[in-house]
């Protein structure tokens, strides 16, 4: 253990080592709470000064304390120092944060020397932080010095524009943004950052922290104002979706934009972090629009700048996502990853036409369709990853061993001994796929094709209504567009979605202007795709051949006429016509190779006969158990030590699909009989028909016969060995 001096110490480059992460430091959680209070003033900002002008104040204001926050978490990233001096200068700069937070409110007023002032010293402070480390050697120093004085020449030109005239000041300031993109992006920061990989674990834990405080943000507002002027009935529904599209969003980022891997490409990762700025504000002006959406007249319509406030806003928020999902691969999913990046895309556009579409409905409805918007990428992320991998570190437990309820020890040992004893099954077809590519994961057509009835028809569904509420929305753009009916409604213009694209035309309502006419063109044309789309999906999934083959429950060994065999019984429960068919027995055997290692290897299992011209009954299939066998201890009444499982494999062909159709069975060690039979299951009636009582399908008896045999086999083996003695 290395000590080292509380006053003073060099600061060290963190270098990642193994699968090891970084954890945030105590020093970087305090500092985060200074920005709960900044973004709250933000959003009260926000809040007093819903317009266009007072969206494009937010989001620059929130960039200005985004980017102290994204240097500080990168400088704690890249390296390791806790000593006094450089507490000191985070609680300067904790206290420059301060000072930009509560000037927030003049800025809105047309007052920015102070906010501006405070962002100037919140830089410089950072600049500091890296300029310590260039005193190091090798790229710690370069690093360090590189960025210290390109931050300290970025502070100086921020707080040159104090001197300029207003609307020169805000050119100055778009022009400077890039500068700073332009010093992070460098091919020196590059180039280090390649040989001193940032550590990964870390960051993604910091903006997971900064996303959890923007999202605690939106609850401080919503109930905050909801406790302040009470609780109504209608309050309490807009509230409701309200909690919905905050969950939504909490899912959708810390389950898909999280927990997605970065592809290894040139600036993939630049993307990755840039991108987190729209999310973050859109975030952030989400629970500003959903603090005013609680208190929407129940009934009324919602007023335009909060439509646009909210739609707008969330719409920014799916597209920052999109943006991350263009350079991040998703874990076990079953789908592309186009598949997400498309998603967000499509849910930005919808949200957007939602604009004009909530003028001819309720604010309540309004506000229902945005928060099943958002419900539905939920959906569609648990459709494409439907399992979720643990990782190998055991998660910290919540209490120590005293503080946990005793449990008797007799009791938990019976548990135990109850858990040990039932058998440990592999399941084949439940395989979870970890590292596929992108290029080789199911497309949607065949994830529904595999997947169950219900699945199918909610999604189609889902999309039949999803598309009608977006034409819908398109066909209230236009004043005009719908004829047939005077002041439409939103259920006036779904109403015509459905009637086109379904092809009805009832006649009723009809398309009054030109682009009404190409609406209706369009979505007439996409209504007869999607209806192919479905039949096609319907047909093939009913039309798919589905074996309707019996396995037993168990294998048994028996003396047969064969001699001693492992006996299968198969049966055709529905009675289909299943010609030539073929069955195969594979059995997976633990080996142990020259070297020590242990491995699998599959052994192919002879059967006395493994074609059946006419498979219309039953089918007993035996493996003859003899000096030849892999499983010849069988044959003394023992289980193989070495056997895994036994694949059972029929094949044929079934008339009435005209196709192919495949069935299989796994048996394990537990599940074989020694010493039994199958209880017959066919017989003949008074009438002469053929009778087959599947009851008594898996129904075994014991078989006292094999066990003479094998008593009479050892008899005869030990005399044998006298013998030959």
């Amino acid at each position: 253990m290395e000590l080292l001096s509380r006053w003073y110490h060099r600061p060290r480059m963190h270098v990642v080592q193994g699968h090891e992460e970084k954890k945030p430091a105590w020093i970087e959680l305090f500092y985060d709470l200074i920005f709960v209070a900044a973004l709250i003033q933000l959003g009260n900002g926000l809040s007093s000064k819903v317009s266009v002008g007072g969206v494009l104040l937010f989001a620059a204001l929130f960039y200005f304390l985004w980017v102290i926050w994204r240097g500080f978490t990168f400088f704690y990233n890249r390296f390791n120092i806790d000593d006094a001096l450089q507490r000191l200068i985070v609680f300067v700069q904790m206290f420059a944060v301060g000072g930009m937070a509560v000037s927030i409110a003049r800025v809105f007023e047309g007052e920015f020397q102070m906010f501006l002032g405070c962002f100037v010293l919140a830089r410089a402070t950072v600049a500091a932080m890296f300029l310590r480390t260039g005193l190091e050697p090798g790229d710690a120093g370069v690093l360090g010095r590189f960025l210290g004085r390109s931050g300290l020449a970025l502070a100086a030109l921020w707080g040159a524009t104090v001197l300029l005239p207003t609307p020169w000041i805000f050119l100055a300031w778009a022009l400077l943004v890039p500068a700073d993109f332009m010093v992070q992006g460098s091919s020196k920061v590059q180039a280090i950052t390649a040989r001193n990989p940032a550590d990964a674990g870390h960051l993604k834990e910091r903006f997971g922290l900064l996303t959890i405080i923007v999202l605690g943000e939106m609850f401080v507002k919503v109930l905050s104002e909801v406790s302040e002027k009470g609780a109504t009935p209608n309050m309490l529904i807009t509230a409701g979706f309200g909690l919905m599209i905050t969950c939504s969003i909490w899912w959708l980022y810390f389950d898909d934009v999280l927990e997605s891997q970065v592809k290894r490409r040139p600036s993939a990762a630049w993307v990755w972090i840039y991108a987190h700025y729209p999310t973050m504000v859109g975030i952030t002006g989400v629970g500003v629009a959903i603090k005013k959406a609680v208190f929407f007249e129940p009934g009324a319509v919602a007023s335009v700048k909060y439509r646009v406030l909210l739609c707008g806003i969330l719409a920014l928020t799916f597209v920052g996502m999109a943006v991350i999902d263009s350079v991040t691969e998703r874990q076990h999913s079953l789908l592309k990853d186009a598949g997400r990046v498309r998603m967000r895309a499509i849910s930005a556009l919808s949200v957007l036409l939602l604009i004009p579409a909530g003028g001819f409905m309720s604010s309540t409805v309004f506000l229902g369709i945005v928060a099943a918007a958002c419900v539905a990428q939920v959906l569609f992320d648990l459709s494409m990853a439907p399992k979720v991998a643990i990782g190998g570190h055991e998660a910290p437990h919540l209490f120590t061993p005293s503080e946990r309820f005793a449990v008797d020890a007799t009791e938990q040992e019976a548990e135990d001994e109850e858990a040990s004893a039932q058998p440990k099954r592999r399941d084949l077809s439940d395989v979870i796929r970890v590292g596929t590519p992108d290029a080789y994961r199911s497309d949607l057509y065949v994830h529904l094709l595999e997947g169950s009835w219900t699945q199918l028809f909610v999604g189609a569904a889902g999309v039949f209504l999803a598309s009608n509420v977006f034409f819908a929305a398109l066909f209230l753009l236009q004043e005009g567009a719908i004829s047939g009916v005077t002041n439409p409604t939103f259920l006036d213009s779904f109403a015509l979605s459905v009637q086109t694209f379904t092809t009805i035309g009832y006649g009723g309502l009809v398309p009054g202007s030109t682009f009404g006419h190409v609406l209706v063109t369009t979505e007439a044309f996409v209504g007869i795709l999607w209806v192919a789309l479905v039949t096609g999906l319907v047909f093939a999934k009913a039309s798919s051949p589905k074996a309707s083959v019996m396995f037993s429950d168990s294998l048994v060994v028996e003396q047969s006429i064969h001699g001693t065999t492992l006996t299968c019984r198969t049966a055709n429960a529905r009675g289909s016509d299943i010609v030539s068919a073929s069955l195969q027995v594979h059995a997976l055997m633990i080996r142990n190779s020259p070297d020590g290692r242990t491995f699998r290897e599959l052994v192919d299992l002879k059967l006395v006969r493994s074609m059946s011209p006419m498979f219309l009954l039953t089918w007993s299939a035996y493996h003859k158990i003899d000096e030849d066998s892999p499983l010849a201890e069988l044959a003394q009444g023992k289980l193989p030590e070495d056997l895994e499982m036994l694949i059972w494999s029929l094949e044929g062909h079934d008339k009435t699909y005209a196709n192919t159709i495949h069935a299989q069975k796994v048996y394990y060690p537990e599940d074989i009989q020694v010493g039994s039979h199958f209880a017959d299951i066919i017989s003949i009636d008074d009438n002469m028909s053929t009778v087959l009582n599947l009851n008594s399908f898996h129904q075994t008896e014991e078989q006292p016969e094999f066990w003479e045999h094998v008593a009479q086999t050892t008899a005869a083996d030990s005399a044998d060995e006298d013998s030959a003695s």
